[in-house]
């Protein structure tokens, strides 16, 4: 994970091996939104990533096997107040 710093005027640098390996020169258009509270910037000529790159990210939250999983289920609902 790379580290910016926000500068002077809100301006931020990209670091150099990301920018290499997007193809960003000085000029490049990348378009910045604000989603769920993260900033995310696309480079020119790419769509955002389909939800199907994010499958997995949580593998192993819950437990590593499907009875591990529905253990912490189990115990998660037993501490809700009915």
């Amino acid at each position: 994970m790379a580290h910016v710093t926000i500068r002077q005027r809100n301006q931020l640098t990209i670091p150099v091996d990301i920018a290499k390996a997007l193809g960003l020169e000085e000029g490049s258009l990348c378009t910045m939104e604000l989603i769920n509270g993260t900033i995310v910037i696309t480079p020119p000529g790419a769509d955002a990533p389909p939800i199907t790159n994010f499958s997995g990210v949580a593998r192993g939250a819950w437990g590593d096997t499907a009875a591990d999983v529905e253990r912490t289920l189990a115990a998660d609902r037993s501490s809700w107040n009915r």
